[in-house]
């Protein structure tokens, strides 16, 4: 008689155990803090996970995973914006599982590049994130069929895309939020100031300047986990806002355009930031992107991608060129005219487009 299999029970029965473990964990944070459709989401990418092969959580702690798998779902459907409910903070997640937040989010990091989950993975959203975003699915595929043509056409947030040139609407929070702008520079960060803050992101969610001078009180206040939630949930808006279905970008997303600074402002700030946390190939993707849709290149992009290139850390970048007024133009220029013939397939493009001259 053949013998039983007896490996291969043991590894069906630990991999059954350790999933019932993770439904368990998730489970009853759903319960107590999100509602059902969190918790049918976890299930399914629990099950998605267990059908790996090996599953990868087997290895590492089951509440580590757990603290993950609530991560990378609620990134996806703004459960870090309270301006949406649920919501539940990074720290509320990884605290209720008695993890390190740092944990927490890499292996959140890890779930969403192992399955895809991104924006446009729509069998992750909730329903609410669904009915929610429909309008927008809608404009991002009407915008993907205008990028390349002659049309003219306005979104449903009131962007127009001309001939592949994306150009924001006005925002009608824009002059309340330079008022305040005002306000901040003579007296710097107050409860009043960052309370009108969270109203006018109330008021326009997508206009994304509210949340960076938001995001600049959360950090000069040592509130560093709520400030990176809150530049992740302004980038997640202007991301959706501006690619399309398959996630490609406009042809042209110009600074020329005093409408779309706002959203260049926070993409070029989540690059800045990927970079200072070490994440350098996100952060090289978003600026060749922000340099290509933008040559004219006001933001810098070209530099900041030769200092990743060179190995620079953006301290090290920083401490490199800041002065007491700013960037060290000069300084900067002959650095980029030295060094960026080393990158021919970064730069050459650029050069011939603007038509650079060293």
């Amino acid at each position: 008689m053949p013998k039983k299999d007896e490996s291969g029970a043991n590894a069906k029965a630990e991999i059954e155990e350790r999933k019932q473990q993770l439904l368990d964990l998730t489970g009853a944070f759903c319960d107590a803090r999100l509602n059902a459709d969190y918790k049918r989401l976890c299930k399914k990418l629990i099950d998605r996970m267990a059908r790996k092969r090996p599953p990868p959580f087997l290895r590492g702690k089951p509440e580590i995973w757990a603290a993950g798998i609530v991560h990378a779902l609620g990134s996806m459907n703004f459960l870090f914006d309270k301006s949406f409910k649920p919501y539940a903070s990074a720290t509320d997640i990884a605290a209720y599982f008695g993890v390190a937040p740092g944990s927490a989010a890499q292996k959140a990091s890890a779930i969403r590049d192992m399955f895809k989950l991104d924006f446009f993975n729509t069998e992750y959203l909730t329903k609410q994130m669904q009915e929610k975003m429909a309008p927008t699915f809608d404009a991002i595929l009407q915008m993907e069929q205008l990028l390349s043509g002659d049309l003219v056409a306005m979104n449903s947030e009131g962007d127009t895309i001309e001939q592949g040139q994306f150009i924001a609407r006005d925002s009608p929070a824009q002059s309340r939020f330079y008022a305040l702008a005002e306000r901040y520079q003579r007296s710097g960060p107050t409860p009043a100031i960052e309370q009108s803050l969270h109203k006018l992101i109330e008021q326009d969610p997508d206009f994304y300047d509210s949340y960076l001078m938001l995001r600049d009180i959360l950090l000069r206040t040592g509130r560093d986990e709520e400030a990176e939630e809150l530049l992740n949930a302004a980038y997640a808006r202007a991301l959706a806002r501006i690619t399309d279905a398959r996630g490609h970008w406009p042809p042209a997303l110009e600074w020329g355009w005093l409408e779309n600074r706002h959203l260049i402002r926070v993409l070029l700030n989540k690059a800045l930031d990927d970079w200072t946390h070490g994440r350098t190939d996100a952060a090289l993707d978003l600026l060749r992107k922000l340099l290509r849709s933008n040559p004219g290149d006001n933001i810098g992009a070209r530099e900041y991608i030769l200092g990743i290139r060179m190995g620079m850390t953006f301290e090290g970048f920083e401490n490199q060129f800041m002065s007491q007024y700013g960037y060290d133009a000069i300084k900067m220029l002959d650095w980029f005219d030295k060094n960026s013939r080393r990158f021919p397939e970064e730069f050459d493009w650029w050069k011939k487009a603007v038509g650079y001259e060293s």
